[in-house]
Formats: C-alpha cells, structure tokens, sequence
C-alpha cells in the first residue's frame, strides 16, 4: 500500500477512525517476499516433506519450538549484520511449513524461539500437540 493511498484515506475520512478503516480495506495491497527468503521457505518445505514422508498436514493447534544455531563470531554476535531478524526466521519456518507439517500456521498457537551461535549452523524445529 503507497503513502499516497494512505493519506488520501486520511483526508477522505475526515477524521473518522472506523472511515479510515473502512477505505483502507478498500485498497489493493500485495505483500512482496525477498528472493532470498523465498529460496529459504521452499528449502524449509522440501526437509519438511522429506521428515513427514506421507503424514498429512497436523489439523489442530500445535506448540513449536525453533532454535537456529548461527555460525558466527561469539564476540560480534548476535549483533552481527549478516544474522537474521527472529521474527523473520521464524516465520519463514512456519510458512515453510504451511499444508506439509500443519494445514495452515494459524493452528500454531505458541511457539518458543531461540538464536544462539554454535560452531555447527542448524535450525531445529520441534512441534507438539497444544
């Protein structure tokens, strides 16, 4: 959605919450996923694929524990530049996993994350029944 989009609703709804509202939900918007965070969902789907096997999709609310083991150094990190925003990582791992590991991430009611640095990267996940 452009600031130009949104200042108009502003001025159209002449001090109106609820108008407001109303005329931004009227507004096209369309979410934009980096490449490389693309490339890293379809890697999460195809390692949860291969860990389901044919195990359908979890239907109900789930608990999930992620912890992501950055290669890094201990004195910079987890500071460092190149080290990915948590809440990014996260969800990417839980779009990775749409309709492979649960039908959808909304049935993902707690989820626990962790980022530590570690010699050897990895991400673990862990789900259980809620």
């Amino acid at each position: 959605m452009s600031s130009r989009a949104i200042l108009e609703a502003f001025s159209r709804a002449r001090g109106s919450y609820s108008e407001f509202e109303r005329l931004l939900k009227a507004v096209p918007s369309r979410s934009f996923t980096p490449k490389e965070t693309k490339e890293y969902e379809d890697l999460v789907a195809q390692i949860a694929k291969a860990a389901m096997r044919s195990t359908a999709p979890i239907e109900r609310p789930v608990c999930v524990e992620i912890a992501f083991e950055m290669e890094g150094d201990p004195d910079t990190w987890p500071t460092d530049v190149t080290d990915p925003d948590l809440d990014n990582a996260k969800k990417a791992i839980l779009d990775g996993c749409n309709r492979i590991v649960w039908k959808d991430d909304r049935l993902v009611c707690r989820a626990v994350v962790s980022k530590i640095c570690s010699r050897t990267p990895r991400t673990t996940v862990i789900v259980t029944p809620a």
